[in-house]
């Protein structure tokens, strides 16, 4: 569980209660109302289904999070979230760099909650409302990560990319916010077209190595 003062989602701040408590309980309203945002939709769930789960009142869900549609945006933000620690913490111990590079494809593609994204957005209408504000959250927690992965990895094999590792970050990130809306909008073959895009997105990024010294 985050540890931050703050959330920060796409110009946004909610404000984390001060004690250990409160931060559980928040935490527990949020994984509460991701689970019923995916189960049945967003438009079909109220505040006082979640309090209903989670105990509680309703006020300190209004105080904490203000309405729906913020409690909304902090489950997200909490999603992004997750996933940006796990890439911070991604082992990079292939014998090739692209070995490498298809694990951190592998293990950043398994944490983008596709499933959450289908349900609560596109089933709901929340995705027109809120599109550049997710789109800017992914982009924007993602990019630093991310670019740090190509710099271990640059530094792991002595290889030399044709972009920086910012902007290798970038196609990243950009490549696969494009798969991510193919999902969201056309899910029937989701799987299918997860795994054609990771194999897709290993050849351009393997494109862009000039010189490999190691692996």
């Amino acid at each position: 569980m985050t540890t931050r003062d703050d959330l920060q989602i796409a110009g946004r701040a909610l404000r984390l209660p001060p004690t250990e408590r409160g931060r559980a309980r928040w935490r527990r309203i949020v994984d509460v109302a991701a689970r019923l945002f995916e189960e049945r939709g967003y438009a079909n769930v109220t505040i006082s289904d979640i309090v209903a789960e989670t105990g509680g009142s309703l006020a300190t869900v209004y105080k904490w999070f203000g309405n729906k549609e913020e409690l909304f945006m902090a489950v997200w933000g909490v999603l992004i979230t997750e996933v940006c620690e796990r890439i911070s913490l991604l082992k990079h111990d292939g014998k090739t760099l692209e070995e490498d590079i298809e694990n951190a494809i592998g293990l950043i593609s398994s944490n983008v909650p596709f499933r959450f994204a289908r349900v609560a957005l596109l089933e709901s209408g929340m995705f027109t409302r809120f599109s550049s504000e997710i789109l800017a959250t992914v982009e924007e927690k993602t990019n630093v990560p991310i670019a740090n992965t190509f710099r271990r990895l640059r530094e792991k094999y002595g290889a030399e990319f044709k972009l920086s590792d910012r902007e290798m970050a970038l196609v990243y990130v950009r490549y696969f916010r494009g798969l991510f809306l193919e999902v969201v909008f056309r899910p029937d073959d989701a799987t299918e077209r997860v795994e054609s895009g990771k194999r897709i997105l290993k050849e351009i990024l393997l494109s862009l190595v000039m010189t490999c010294e190691r692996g």
